[in-house]
């Protein structure tokens, strides 16, 4: 894949669920020889007005108006149609801007992919495959209910695990039916495992690991992540990552008990999926 052996556009596409490292996973692609990151491009399509107001714009470095990818899709974009025909025209400017590299794109959801890449208007033009990224249930639940708390809002900590477990489960329904080539990836095993996850990856998607790896220049990269995770624009995540471990401080686990043996076979069985 990491070589164009067709006409069609090599596509891997990032699944999972927002603050499940599907960014910090985007990222790494973008480090393998021979790709493009052009971030989320469901919701850079579907959501331009937002993109316009981003603090942080574009991944390389211009707002989102002046962005040599973006910028002359979004002024197009009302007058090109529906989203099949947006993202025909991605694909037009991607192999434009890009000739014979693979797009990344980290758009996570995978109903999604009906309505755009793999749209009556594109799905002979492309050939995707899907990484399907998920973290241990009980760091996503305590991630997701301090951003509740600070947005002052409010969850049970058992319901952001439920809503884990049905919102993955059907990424994974999704993929089984739709018989694309996917793989499933535990963002806890990237980080613990990085070498093997690593080498995984690259035999999944047929992308070749550069040798300066760990060395490479974030100014080298080819990067239009316009919307994402605000790490996207930290060059020190291009590297490494911290893992948020307190979850684990987190009683309430405890007490929940056996409400989490569901949860807990779900997700140790991602973890068996190598």
């Amino acid at each position: 894949m990491a070589e164009q052996a067709s006409d069609r556009q090599s596509i891997v596409y990032v699944a999972g669920l927002n603050n499940s490292g599907s960014t910090w996973l985007s990222i790494l692609l973008a480090q393998m020889e021979n790709t493009a990151n052009i971030g989320e491009v469901w919701y850079s399509l579907e959501t331009p007005d937002q993109l316009a107001e981003d603090k942080y714009g574009c991944t390389c470095g211009a707002t989102m108006a002046e962005c040599e990818f973006w910028g002359p899709i979004l002024k197009e974009r009302e007058s090109i149609g529906g989203m099949d025909l947006q993202h025909a025209r991605v694909l037009d400017r991607f192999r434009e801007t890009y000739p014979g590299k693979v797009m990344i794109d980290s758009s996570k959801f995978v109903r999604t992919l009906d309505k755009g890449w793999l749209s009556d208007k594109n799905r002979d033009q492309v050939d995707v495959k899907v990484i399907h990224i998920v973290r241990d249930y009980r760091g996503w639940a305590n991630k997701r209910q301090r951003a509740y708390t600070a947005q002052g809002r409010w969850r049970l900590l058992y319901m952001h695990c439920v809503r884990w477990y049905f919102r993955n489960k059907a990424r994974e329904v999704y993929l089984k039916k739709s018989e694309l080539s996917s793989m499933t990836l535990s963002y806890e095993s990237l980080v613990f495992n990085f070498k093997d996850e690593l080498k995984r990856i690259a035999d999944f998607t047929g992308l070749k690991i550069p040798e300066n790896w760990g060395s490479i220049d974030p100014e080298s990269l080819s990067l239009h992540m316009a919307r994402g995770n605000s790490m996207r624009m930290d060059t020190a995540a291009f590297s490494e990552v911290r893992y948020d471990s307190r979850w684990m401080l987190d009683s309430r686990y405890l007490w929940l008990g056996p409400l989490l043996i569901p949860f807990h076979i779900y997700w140790k069985r991602v973890n068996r999926k190598k």
